[in-house]
């Protein structure tokens, strides 16, 4: 049953993520605070969502794999497990980024980011407002401080 290891795969990773669920931080806080340490408490509920967005993923995806394993032939399961699984999963990651950034409105000094803020102005939202205010309160702290350590790439302005 070699087909079957890319369900058992997908449900080793739902079990993980769900498991941050509760015994926190949950996943994608994790990740995020890989890129952002001081990340604002603002969006640590959106993480917690985002967590459970990639748990009914990984569901999804056992469940297709056991469908293709069982019931269609080698080919499907051949395509979907080779390509279009690795597709919806940067889908979702891509996704996941311009909700993130349609949501919060947080932008830092990359291209993309320079992108995101022409087309979703903070000043437009309440979230994005917050955003704003969070990024100048922690840069003030900063200068405050002279401790720079406590800014990610992108965020001395």
């Amino acid at each position: 049953m070699p087909r079957l290891l890319p369900a058992v795969i997908s449900l080793y990773l739902c079990g993980v993520f769900a498991w941050t669920l509760r015994r926190g931080p949950p996943m994608v806080e994790r990740f995020a605070r890989m890129v952002d340490h001081d990340l604002p408490d603002f969006t640590l509920p959106y993480c917690r969502r985002m967590t459970i967005v990639w748990c009914v993923f990984f569901v999804g995806n056992a469940a297709t794999v056991v469908a293709l394993a069982v019931l269609a032939p080698h080919e499907w399961w051949t395509l979907y497990t080779g390509v279009l699984a690795y597709v919806l999963i940067g889908l979702l990651l891509v996704g996941e980024v311009c909700v993130r950034k349609w949501w919060f409105r947080q932008f830092r000094g990359g291209p993309l980011d320079r992108l995101f803020a022409r087309l979703f102005p903070p000043e437009r939202t309440a979230n994005g407002r917050r955003s704003l205010a969070y990024d100048a309160e922690r840069h003030e702290r900063v200068t405050r401080t002279g401790n720079s350590s406590t800014l990610s790439p992108g965020h001395d302005r």
